[in-house]
């Protein structure tokens, strides 16, 4: 599974300050064979990635950036877009929804960048 096995060579890293390939874990799946591949592996210090600053909104990235050109120059598409229904039965509480949003946005930063 591609997402335990990157998490596995982020753990490597860390603990042994080796790099190692991701297609390395698939090639060598056993404990053994990994230690093997970490013994011969090149040097690579790890070094975490340092927290941002909290700021009330983050720049966007590149990556956001170009989608919003993408986006501009599609004329609206939905392409990125992931588009999801959710109906509610009952009475709304206009306020609560927004309390419960801006909850939302204050804890996630990617949810504040302008």
């Amino acid at each position: 599974h591609s997402l335990k096995a990157t998490a596995l060579v982020s753990r490597i890293a860390k603990e042994f300050d080796v790099q190692v390939p991701l297609k390395d874990v698939f090639a060598h799946p056993t404990v053994e064979g990994l230690a093997t591949v970490i013994r011969e592996g090149t040097d690579s210090p790890y070094e975490a990635i340092k927290p941002a600053e909290k700021q009330e909104t983050y720049p966007v990235s590149s990556a956001q950036k170009r989608i919003y050109v993408l986006q501009q120059l599609e004329d609206g598409g939905t392409g990125y877009n992931m588009p999801a229904v959710l109906e509610l039965e009952g009475k709304l509480n206009p306020e609560r929804m927004d309390r419960a949003f801006k909850e939302l946005i204050k804890r996630h930063e990617s949810l504040r960048t302008v």
